[in-house]
């Protein structure tokens, strides 16, 4: 992916990638040669993760990994402040049961609940943000390793990663998106057609076939 569209998404969602700073590996300058760059962190002896090479795909698959970081980030979001609510909607039923019990001076008592329920803290473990690993193009489909999240960001992730496989890598666009043979890369015909030749020397099909799933089920 190139730099601009990059730094877009890690800034956007840079809460996704703080693991980057904390254990000191920083992005990968995608102006300088690798070998130099590595070189470099040898020498600075900083271990080096996937993900300090950037988002290993092309601009055509830029809104999917919009719209799924997007929807991480809203779903952690929801899901704090829910766990907020159930927290403190309890503790102010159990609260509440004290009014037959303790029936004089209970206005005073309700102010001083009340108050302290509005400075309380989450009474349970708040979802972190995911930390993202990795990011490439695997089979003609996209790869998204990541720690931490739910089921449901799980599903997230499957619905995008199964999706690439109908948008064309190079563009983003999902019409008359196919693959080539033998090396899998997936694109659209027009994008096929103006190609250059380390893409257009193998065969391109219409439709998608998702390689590494299979691969899996094996």
């Amino acid at each position: 992916m190139t730099p601009n569209l990059q730094k877009e998404l890690t800034e956007k969602y840079k809460e996704f990638f703080q693991h980057l700073e904390r254990h000191n590996t920083p992005m990968i300058d995608p102006d300088e040669p690798i070998s130099k760059e590595i070189k470099k962190l040898h020498e600075q002896k900083s271990i080096v993760v996937p993900m300090q090479f950037g988002f290993e795909c092309n601009d055509g698959w830029y809104v999917i990994l919009d719209e799924l970081m997007g929807n991480i980030k809203n779903h952690i979001w929801n899901e704090n402040r829910n766990r907020e609510y159930r927290i403190r909607s309890r503790f102010i039923r159990n609260i509440d049961n004290l009014r037959y019990k303790l029936p004089w001076k209970w206005k005073k008592l309700q102010d001083l609940i009340f108050w302290f329920v509005n400075k309380f803290p989450r009474g349970v473990t708040p979802m972190l943000p995911i930390e993202i690993h990795q990011i490439k193009e695997k089979f003609g489909g996209l790869c998204f390793y990541y720690y931490g999240g739910d089921n449901f960001i799980d599903g997230l992730v499957n619905f995008a990663e199964n999706i690439s496989y109908r948008v064309c890598e190079e563009c983003g666009s999902t019409h008359k998106v196919g693959q080539t043979q033998r090396w899998i890369y997936t694109i659209c015909k027009k994008c096929y057609d103006k190609a250059d030749e380390k893409i257009k020397r193998y065969k391109w099909e219409l439709g998608y076939k998702n390689i590494y799933q299979e691969h899996q089920e094996k």
